[in-house]
C-alpha cells in the first residue's frame, strides 16, 4: 500500500515540475542601467555626506571666531596719512627779503613787494637774515651813529620781537642755533664799545640755547660774516676802509674749544664787500683788471670756480644775492644813476628787475622737504 502511494505521489511531482516556468536571464541593457543608477545614488550620497560636514566645520568656526571677538579687543591697522607739507611762515614765492628803512620786505624774482615783514618803531634795520626754516627773522637795528647796534630776533608767525644783544654785526646759522657777533669789546657780555687802536675787534660764537661761546681776537676789521651752509664755518669780511681777502674761521662743534682762522686759503683777489652763500658755492663780488666781477668760490676748498659775471668800470655793483634759480645784483651805470635791482641772464649778463633801489638784499631758499 506504502508503495504504491510513493509512486502516485513522485508522478504528481513530476507532473508539477513540468509546469512551472524557467528562470530567464535579464537583458544587458538592463543591467547596465541598474549598475548607472546605483553609481548615481552612491555619489550623490557622498557629496550629501560632505556638504553636511562642511557646514558643520564653517558653523563651528564662526562660532569660534564671534566668542573670541567678544573676549579679546580688536586689532586696529594703523593708517598712515602723507606727512604734511611744511609751514612756511614767510608769504608764497619769496625769493629775497629786503631792508630798507625802518621795514623789512619780501619780495618775489621780479623785485615785486609780497608783504612788509617788519616795521620797526625805532632805528634803521641796517640787514636781515632768516632762519632754513623760515620761522625766525634776525636783524640788526642801529639807532643813532654809533658803532653798535641792537640784534633783534622776531618770530614769523607769532609777530613778536626781542633784542638778543648788541654787537657790530651779526650772522645766524643755517638752523638758527648759533649766533656770531663781532665788534669791539666783550660782545658775548652784551659790552660793545666802539673800535679802537686797543680793542681790537672780536669774532664771537654763542650756542643760542646754551649760551656757551668760543671766540677769536685776531680776524682783522670784520665788517661782515656768512655762515657755511652746513655751519662748520665762517666767512669773514674786511672792508674798514679798504677791503681785503676774505677770511675762514672754522667754527668747533664743542664751543668750549677756540675759533680757528685759516685765511690763507682764499684766492687774494677775494676782496669784498658782499659775499653769499648760493647753490654753486661762495659767491663774491670782487674787483676785476676792468671793473667788477662776481666769483664763485668751491665751499670745500674755497678754490675760485668760475667768473659769473665780469662788467667794465662804467658799472659799480654793490651786492649779489644769490638764489637757488638765480642771482640778483644791485648795480647802478654811471655816476648819476641811482641804484637799481637786476638779475645775471643765462648769457651772463644784467638784466633789469626794478629801477628803484631795493634795500640791503638777502637771499631765501625754500624749505627743506618733508621726512
Amino acid at each position: 500500500m506504502r508503495d504504491v502511494l510513493e509512486e502516485r505521489l513522485a508522478a504528481r511531482l513530476r507532473d508539477l515540475g513540468d509546469l512551472t516556468p524557467v528562470e530567464l536571464e535579464p537583458p544587458a541593457d538592463l543591467n547596465l542601467r541598474v549598475r548607472r543608477r546605483k553609481r548615481r545614488t552612491r555619489v550623490a550620497t557622498r557629496w550629501v555626506g560632505l556638504s553636511i560636514a562642511a557646514v558643520t566645520i564653517i558653523g563651528v568656526t564662526t562660532a569660534a571666531l564671534l566668542q573670541g571677538a567678544a573676549r579679546r579687543p580688536g586689532v586696529d591697522v594703523a593708517v598712515h596719512p602723507p606727512a604734511p607739507a611744511p609751514h612756511d611762515a614767510l608769504p608764497e614765492g619769496t625769493m629775497l627779503l629786503a631792508a630798507k628803512g625802518r621795514d623789512v620786505v619780501a619780495l618775489d624774482a621780479t623785485g615785486y613787494t609780497l608783504a612788509t615783514m617788519i616795521h620797526a618803531q625805532r632805528g634803521a634795520i641796517q640787514y636781515v637774515q632768516v632762519t632754513a626754516d623760515h620761522r625766525w627773522l634776525w636783524y640788526l637795528s642801529r639807532k643813532g651813529s654809533g658803532a653798535c647796534a641792537d640784534v633783534v630776533r622776531a618770530d614769523i608767525d607769532a609777530r613778536t620781537s626781542k633784542i638778543i644783544t648788541r654787537a657790530a654785526g651779526f650772522a645766524i646759522s643755517p638752523d638758527g642755533k648759533r649766533l656770531a657777533l663781532f665788534g669791539s669789546g666783550d660782545v658775548a657780555h652784551d659790552e660793545c664799545v666802539a673800535p679802537s687802536a686797543g680793542r681790537p675787534t672780536r669774532v664771537v660764537v654763542e650756542d643760542v640755547a646754551t649760551g656757551q661761546t668760543s671766540s677769536l681776537a685776531g680776524a682783522t676789521d670784520v665788517t661782515g660774516l656768512q655762515w657755511s651752509p652746513d655751519g662748520s664755518y665762517l666767512i669773514a669780511l674786511s672792508c674798514h676802509p679798504w677791503c681785503i681777502p676774505l677770511q675762514r674761521i672754522d667754527v668747533p662743534s664743542n664751543l668750549r674749544l677756540p675759533l680757528l682762522l685759516r685765511n690763507r686759503w682764499f684766492d687774494p683777489a677775494a676782496r669784498s664787500s658782499s659775499a653769499a652763500f648760493g647753490a654753486d658755492g661762495l659767491y663774491v663780488l670782487q674787483p676785476s683788471a676792468s671793473g667788477q666781477a662776481v666769483a664763485t668760490y668751491d665751499p670745500g676748498t674755497l678754490e675760485l670756480a668760475d667768473i659769473r659775471l665780469a662788467i667794465d668800470a662804467r658799472w659799480h655793483v654793490s651786492q649779489v644775492a644769490p638764489t637757488d634759480t638765480t642771482t640778483f645784483v644791485v648795480a647802478s651805470y654811471g655816476r648819476q644813476e641811482r641804484p637799481a635791482l637786476y638779475e645775471i641772464d643765462a648769457s651772463r649778463h644784467l638784466r633789469l628787475l626794478r629801477s628803484a633801489d631795493p634795500g640791503v638784499l638777502t637771499p631765501v631758499f625754500p624749505l627743506p622737504a618733508a621726512g
